[in-house]
């Protein structure tokens, strides 16, 4: 849209205007490894980045447990492959 269009001009060093983070903090707990990670649109980078944090964590010991499941909406493809959790 209009505003990608605007970003996409814009060249190393200039000044924008930026908004965020949007939304209400929240700590993963242990007690709930079940995690329901929903996102849409501009919400789903956070999202897979939450879940891969997650993963890597319990993966790496520091938080064992963790299943994240992210569940995702957009009106246009994904730029990337679509794989089964």
């Amino acid at each position: 849209g209009q505003g990608l269009r605007a970003l996409s001009r814009a060249r190393a060093g200039d000044v924008i205007s930026t908004l965020g983070p949007i939304g209400k903090g929240f700590v993963p707990h242990r007690e709930r490894p079940r995690a329901l990670l929903v996102g849409g649109g501009v919400g789903i980078p956070p999202m897979i980045y939450l879940a891969e944090h997650l993963r890597d964590r319990s993966q790496e010991g520091a938080d064992e447990g963790f299943k994240p499941l992210v569940l995702m909406g957009s009106e246009i493809p994904f730029p990337f492959p679509l794989r089964p959790s």
